[in-house]
């Protein structure tokens, strides 16, 4: 096993990536075309690398390195890996059960249908301060490769490595 480093050293302009494996090509024609078709690198930033048909074309589509705990690199071999999905850890729930627009007392239901029929959010930007008064942005966007999955009631977490996305060989 080689260290993220390593592959960023190892990506340099005029090596070919070849695309061995997509979990979503079965759902597109335009990514199963791109399967084991070689692709120049043209350009390397410190973030990704523009990768084109052609090793002196101008420059190319930009493919962006995901975060070091969601690759693994072997020889010549690039595995790109999906976040995982996990349970919450008993903080995150003890977060989300004290969301204030999630409380069952007589004076926020009642405060929640008054919203309703006025058409306002004063209970969204109370949930909102809340959660970030807490640290938990991740309720309504991915922060910090965190993202709550509401209607599993579960966390999807980009340092842990989920399903196989996208195999790459480097030539």
């Amino acid at each position: 096993m080689k260290t993220f480093a390593q592959l960023k050293r190892d990506l340099v302009k005029g090596k070919t990536l070849t695309m061995t494996y997509n979990r979503l090509a079965a759902q597109s024609e335009r990514i199963t075309a791109r399967i084991n078709m070689p692709r120049y690198i043209v350009a390397v930033q410190s973030n990704g690398v523009q990768l084109a048909e052609s090793a002196t074309a101008p420059k190319g589509s930009f493919l962006e390195l995901p975060r070091a705990s969601a690759v693994d690199y072997t020889d010549d071999t690039i595995t790109v890996y999906e976040p995982a999905t996990r349970p919450l850890t008993p903080d995150e729930q003890a977060i989300i059960d004290g969301i204030p627009s999630h409380q069952k007392d007589k004076e926020t239901v009642e405060r929640l249908k008054m919203e309703m029929m006025t058409d306002t959010n004063g209970s969204y930007w109370k949930d909102k301060a809340y959660l970030k008064e807490h640290n938990a942005q991740w309720y309504h966007e991915e922060t910090r490769g965190l993202y709550y999955k509401m209607g599993e009631n579960l966390m999807r977490d980009a340092n842990i490595k989920g399903e196989i996305s996208i195999i790459y060989k480097l030539s």
